[in-house]
């Protein structure tokens, strides 16, 4: 089915060629191709090729516009490879993958406690959020009693937000838990701290917190040891956490307290609703939703030139408490409209509010044709995490354990999805860590430099000696 589209094909073979790389040249199962470029081909080889997908979008849309939003998406996909690749550099030769990283945490006792105190600080914290807005909610049982429900009642993101701290701290504390004789603990406080994750997950049908819980345990245990896991075991957690996803989909109604779905459960149940969820026409659809933004922003001519992102980073940390019209006052009130991609009579054609357009759409509507670069950037900016992660630097391996986490929002939703979350993660993790890792580590005392007495004796005879007084005549 592939063959019968060229440009499809193309896509495919971009992705396939990308992932080649991250396992054959680089020899490393996490590097950013590895788990980014699988999302992208779902994106925009699978869900293309999907016949109810290509029945509506022929539908509604004319053939030549289509073939244009996939060339698009062509060469979205192949800016963020060559940026990528370019910020991932040159392979280092030497060893075989399991020994290309060095071991972390082999140090002073006292650096792991540091590191376990900044884990537990971040993690106690996103647990103190989770709980606060569980009560805001009504409790436990109200948060949790309705279909895609779930846990995000404070009227400030400042207090929302914090509980995606869970995931620099479940990377940290299994920095501080390697060769550590406290290891058992931390795991515990791991534990804790990642299962309101899987709660959102699994009581609230949340596909995002299901992928970043997974990804930041996963990802989190190979990146303490300096290790990769083997092809079979990525392909096989890939498939896994894509087969959740899907269940969560299709059973998001049911998924609750109070259902009695787990009576009913059957593999027969499951994989019969499966298929017929992926099967069902929606102007839902990812892809479908992307190709609609495209071209709505191609015939409006509706592009942001980058303020949005600049909204984004500089203008939304500013609480609506001391700035209530803060998106309207700096000219962005159509952020508040679905993040400024707009519905209805914004759109060529009618779909949802709240719906992902892909990391393609969102660009192209930032920046026009400067998007492909931008991707590059993007590209270039997880090969450069990547790559200073692999020197073993403990930051730089929490910073990158944060961008897989993170990745799903990337590829599959927006930079808006992805920059809120990062943003809000990184910055306070990086404070923390100077103030408590790095204030405090210990000043090795300085050898006094010796001036070398060959210098010592030119320097002396540049010096003039000093003035003798002239002897007075004396009397006869």
């Amino acid at each position: 089915m592939i063959l019968t589209d060229p440009i499809i094909a193309l896509t495919a073979a971009v992705c396939l060629f990308g992932f080649c790389l991250a396992v054959w040249y680089y020899r490393d199962t996490l590097h950013p191709f590895a788990f980014l470029l699988p999302m992208a081909a779902f994106l925009f080889v699978y869900l293309p090729l999907d016949v109810t997908c290509k029945a509506l979008l022929s539908a509604t849309f004319p053939p030549e516009a289509i073939r244009w939003v996939k060339w698009m998406n062509l060469l979205f996909v192949g800016s963020l490879v060559v940026g990528c690749f370019v910020g991932s550099g040159r392979r280092r030769s030497g060893a075989p993958q399991s020994q290309t990283l060095p071991v972390i945490v082999t140090g002073h006792l006292d650096h792991r406690k540091r590191l376990t105190q900044v884990g537990v600080i971040l993690g106690v914290c996103s647990l103190a959020a989770y709980l606060l807005n569980t009560n805001l909610q009504g409790g436990f049982v109200e948060a949790y009693s309705t279909a895609k429900g779930g846990v995000a009642a404070a009227a400030t993101g400042y207090l929302r937000d914090p509980f995606f701290w869970a995931v620099p701290a479940v990377v940290i504390l299994q920095l501080g838990a390697y060769n550590s004789p406290w290891r058992s603990w931390n795991y515990v406080a791991i534990a804790l701290f990642i299962t309101p994750f899987f709660m959102q997950a699994m009581l609230a049908s949340r596909r995002g917190p299901a992928f970043m819980g997974f990804a930041t345990v996963g990802a989190g245990w190979y990146l303490a040891r300096g290790r990769r896991p083997s092809l079979p075991v990525l392909v096989a957690g890939g498939a896994g956490i894509g087969l959740l996803l899907l269940f969560l989909v299709t059973f998001r109604a049911e998924l609750h307290l109070g259902s009695d779905l787990l009576s009913r459960l059957s593999p027969e149940l499951v994989s019969e609703s499966m298929g017929e969820k992926m099967s069902k026409e929606s102007f839902g659809n990812e892809y479908f939703y992307g190709v609609n933004v495209m071209l709505s922003s191609r015939e409006f001519e509706r592009h942001y030139w980058g303020k949005r992102l600049l909204t984004i980073m500089f203008i939304r940390p500013i609480p609506k408490q001391l700035w209530p019209t803060k998106y309207e006052d700096v000219g962005m009130a159509e952020y508040m409209v679905n993040v400024g991609l707009g519905y209805g009579d914004a759109l060529l054609a009618p779909a949802p509010p709240g719906a992902a357009t892909g990391f393609a759409a969102d660009l192209y509507v930032e920046f026009a044709m400067g998007g492909l670069l931008a991707a590059a950037l993007a590209g270039w900016f997880y090969g450069r995490c990547w790559r200073v992660a692999k020197r073993g630097g403990h930051f730089a391996i929490v910073n990158y354990g944060c961008l897989i986490a993170f990745s799903v929002f990337f590829i599959a939703q927006t930079m808006e999805a992805i920059l809120s979350r990062y943003l809000v993660v990184i910055v306070p993790t990086a404070i923390l860590w100077r103030l408590l890792v790095v204030g405090r580590r210990p000043q090795q005392p300085q050898p006094e430099k010796v001036r070398s007495p060959h210098r010592r004796r030119r320097r002396d005879r540049r010096v003039p000696p000093p003035a003798t007084p002239e002897k007075l005549p004396t009397a006869p």
